[in-house]
């Protein structure tokens, strides 16, 4: 009889702990917030000794309430929003002084309109930029793709990147 009392409560201080678990973790992952599946693919060809980026990026609602991908709001965007665009910068080698300098990018503008998307709902676009003829310190490429959104009034920005690496042997360099 006492065995079968204390395995009772046993039990059902299990149960209450694993209920109380389970609802922590269901609120720890913010389970109202939409499920969203951002990426960038890109591929580096070179054209008479000028390198080209071809990407494509993509968007993918998994699950949740409905999201909107703002590129022109009838208000004034506010300051820590962000239009849809794809970024690319030369990364270059380091040498023994540190990094050299930073190069600016060349942006290109994606998903030219706003789009809502339901669950299980993609939306994509793709682009060519040229980012000129390449140097000879350049080690590889980095394709950003960032945007914002909203859904039930909460904001997120996401900002996939690829690196595309630079052979040596590839096209001639300026600089040589």
């Amino acid at each position: 009889m006492l065995v079968q009392t204390i395995g009772a409560w046993v039990t059902i201080v299990a149960v209450l702990v694993g209920g109380g678990w389970a609802l922590w973790r269901y609120r720890r992952q913010k389970p109202d917030l939409p499920r969203v599946n951002a990426r960038v693919d890109a591929t580096l060809s070179s054209v008479d000794s000028v390198d080209y980026i071809t990407f494509a990026v993509t968007i993918t609602h998994v699950s949740g309430d409905l999201i909107s991908i703002r590129r022109h709001p009838e208000e004034p965007r506010p300051q820590n929003e962000v239009e849809p665009k794809v970024m690319v910068t030369r990364l270059s080698r380091t040498s023994t002084e540190g990094n050299l300098p930073e190069t600016a990018g060349v942006e290109a503008e994606v998903l030219t309109h706003d789009y809502t998307l339901g669950s299980g709902e993609f939306v994509e676009d793709h682009g060519v930029v040229s980012v000129g003829p390449r140097h000879r310190d350049t080690m590889a490429y980095q394709v950003r793709f960032t945007f914002a959104g909203r859904s039930q009034g909460k904001k997120w920005i996401w900002s996939p990147n690829t690196i595309l690496p630079v052979s040596d042997h590839r096209a001639p360099s300026v600089g040589d």
